[in-house]
């Protein structure tokens, strides 16, 4: 047997940690240890910081001193071990203006349930919100078809009233009557229970059981189960807001929904300078000059749900496919707190790094503080009833702004629209323009 052991795209330091961590497998078909032509290369980076928010907040800004250092866009990638891990560096990238892909898959802000979920919330808090309604009105299935909701469109057009209200009164009998009244019986005790909240973790959990929207997912199998890990995902969203934002609870829920209003609906990104961002089997046979392998802790990579010698070698596996993706550069990140599946984990950083055996000289380090609050917020001069102007979206009208959020009205094609405050897509027109 041949075994080939030239490897012709990644450096000595990456090699080696990739070889030490694959031979903690016992069952390998060929032993082999990579070597390679192109010198030892940039020390592999270890990085272990106080929370998710804050490993994220470090991810953004690494991936900023890389590119201004030579390295582009298109040649870095974020690696984790599954999809839900991704939602809390999106939402960072997204804050600080860092190019990305979903790479191989959808961004977590544009699946489904998680269009689905916040839609239900808008409409219970929102009842004229006649985009959440029709989203939802038959998800999960209510034999509510096409047809009615139709009719239900046209009849709250002609009496100028939301399609909320024009549940009860729309003039149809039997099934689709009984329908439309369990619909809007299902919003009502959804909206009565998100009033009495007093923890906002709880609005999801209330969403899923009042709705029906867990029964449906328990019955899809291995997919409702990985679509309920992603709504579980969004409680961490709802968690944090309870300390980002001020006001009463139901003050932070619409800001919070108006916030993530900006991430369901922004614009993908066309050019092709982006970072991918990835679970690992999704880039396998990919290469970057830079990799960050993200979320390195026990219970997620190797996931707590492996517990057999055979899954924790083909996890092993997987870590090193993702290992031997970097080119020249090998982050590898952990939290010591991470807020997953609706609860604040404490997690052990992964054994896979300490199997890679990196070398015992001081690490070099990537210095950057944990961050400040509000560190993003760009000052501008445009005020609540300025005109202002988009490349996409024409001119608009600003009618709301904060700290945050800037909302702007443009044409009737396009709408209201959100932007987070000080975003370089609007310019302010001068009132002699």
């Amino acid at each position: 047997m041949i075994v080939l052991d030239e490897n012709y795209r990644s450096t000595m330091h990456v090699l080696n940690a990739a070889n030490k961590l694959i031979g903690n497998n016992r069952n390998r078909k060929t032993i082999k240890n990579l070597k390679s032509e192109l010198g030892d290369g940039p020390v592999i980076i270890k990085e272990i910081r106080e929370s998710d928010k804050d490993e994220a907040y470090f991810v953004a800004r690494a991936i900023e001193i890389l590119v201004n250092g030579g390295i582009s866009f298109r040649d870095i990638a974020v690696l984790y071990r599954s999809n839900a891990i991704g939602r809390i560096f999106e939402e960072a990238f997204l804050k600080y203006n860092i190019p990305y892909v979903i790479y191989g898959g959808l961004s977590f802000f544009s699946r489904k349930e998680i269009k689905d979920m916040l839609s239900y919330i808008r409409l219970a808090l929102f009842s004229h919100d006649n985009i959440s309604l029709k989203r939802v009105i038959n998800t999960p299935r209510r034999k509510i078809g096409s047809t009615t909701v139709s009719k239900l469109e046209t009849f709250a057009q002609i009496h100028k009233i939301s399609m909320y209200e024009a549940l009860d009164r729309l003039n149809v009998t039997g099934q689709t009557k009984e329908a439309l009244l369990s619909f809007k019986s299902i919003i009502e005790t959804l909206k009565k229970q998100i009033e009495t909240i007093y923890d906002l973790t709880q609005v999801i959990d209330l969403t899923l059981a009042v709705t029906g929207y867990e029964e449906m997912l328990r019955l899809e199998g291995n997919e409702g189960k990985d679509r309920y890990d992603n709504i579980m995902e969004l409680k961490s969203i709802f968690y944090n807001g309870a300390t980002d934002y001020k006001g009463t609870n139901l003050e932070k829920i619409e800001q919070i929904l108006d916030d993530l209003a900006l991430k369901t609906d922004v614009d993908l990104i066309e050019d092709n300078n982006t970072v991918k961002v990835a679970t690992i089997h999704q880039v396998k046979g990919l290469e970057f000059r830079a990799v960050f392998m993200v979320a390195m802790e026990e219970s997620i990579f190797p996931s707590d749900i492996m517990g057999s010698f055979t899954e924790i070698e083909e996890e092993r596996r997987v870590a090193y496919v993702g290992v031997t993706t970097a080119k020249e550069r090998l982050i590898l990140s952990s939290a010591k707190q991470r807020f997953r599946f609706g609860t604040v984990q404490y997690n052990q950083p992964s054994r896979f790094i300490e199997e890679m055996d990196l070398e015992p000289k001081k690490e070099p380090k990537i210095i950057i503080r944990r961050e400040e609050p509000n560190i993003d917020f760009v000052e501008d001069d445009i005020k609540v009833g300025d005109q202002v102007y988009h490349e996409k979206y024409g001119k608009g009208v600003v009618v709301m702004k904060n700290e945050d959020i800037t909302r702007v009205a443009f044409s009737i094609d396009f709408g209201l629209k959100l932007f987070t405050t000080g975003h370089q897509a609007l310019k302010k027109i001068n009132s002699g323009n």
